[in-house]
């Protein structure tokens, strides 16, 4: 339980953007990274995002028949 709860600490992190006064103030890890929020919340990206990679991946694998 406890592992599984850090796991999902960690995927929430990258979504939480740095306080002012930071060097990258304002901006999350994901930001910084080159990931679009599209004005969504951290929820809503991840869906978004993880919705165009399974998407990929199924083409990928599906291309040759």
């Amino acid at each position: 339980m406890t592992t599984l709860t850090f796991q999902g600490m960690d995927n929430v992190r990258n979504f939480v953007p740095f306080m002012s006064g930071a060097k990258n103030a304002h901006k999350s890890p994901f930001e910084l990274a080159g990931g679009e929020v599209f004005g969504l919340s951290w929820i809503q990206t991840m869906n978004v995002h993880n919705a165009f990679l399974f998407t990929s991946m199924f083409f990928v694998k599906y291309q040759h028949l």
